[in-house]
C-alpha cells in the first residue's frame, strides 16, 4: 500500500513572485480601431478592447501572459498574440517556480481590496498568495 503525501505550500508576496517585465510599446486608446488583424487587451471589462492594424504595438514577450487593470483590478489570461492597451495596463509573469495558468488563478482570487480609481499594482505586490512548491501539483 502506497500512501500520499500532502504536497507542500509555500506563501510569498506577489511582487517577489513576479519576473521583470521590459517596457512595451502601447496603444493609445485614441488609436483604437473596431477591427483589424491585432486585438488590443487593455484594463477594460471586455477581454479586447479594440483592434490596431499597426504590427510594431505586437508583445514581443513569452505567453501566456496575465495583464492586470491597475485602476479596474481586472485580470486578463491571454495566450493569442495581442498589442497592449496603454494607461493602467499590466504585464505580470511569474518566475519559473510558478505555472502561469495558476498563477493567474491565484491573482484572480487574491483578497485585493478596492480602492477607487486608484493604481492598485502597489497593493497587489504587497498581496500574499499560496502555492504547491510542486510545478506538477499546481497545473
Amino acid at each position: 500500500m502506497t500512501t500520499q503525501t500532502k504536497p507542500i505550500w509555500q506563501e510569498d508576496k506577489i511582487g517577489n513572485l513576479l519576473l521583470k517585465s521590459k517596457r512595451q510599446k502601447k496603444v493609445k486608446r485614441s488609436e483604437y480601431l473596431n477591427n483589424g488583424p491585432y486585438p488590443i487587451i487593455d484594463q477594460g471589462d471586455d477581454l479586447i478592447g479594440g483592434y490596431t492594424d499597426d504590427e510594431s504595438y505586437l508583445f514581443d514577450g513569452e505567453l501566456p501572459m496575465t495583464i492586470f487593470g491597475d485602476h479596474t483590478r481586472r485580470f486578463k489570461y491571454i495566450n493569442f498574440p495581442f498589442a497592449i492597451g496603454a494607461d493602467g495596463t499590466q504585464l505580470l509573469a511569474p518566475k519559473k517556480e510558478i505555472d502561469r495558468r495558476f498563477f493567474y488563478y491565484a491573482l484572480k482570487n487574491s483578497p485585493l481590496k478596492n480602492y477607487g480609481y486608484q493604481r492598485h499594482f502597489k497593493y497587489l505586490k504587497d498581496t500574499k498568495i499560496s502555492f504547491p512548491v510542486e510545478i506538477k501539483t499546481q497545473k
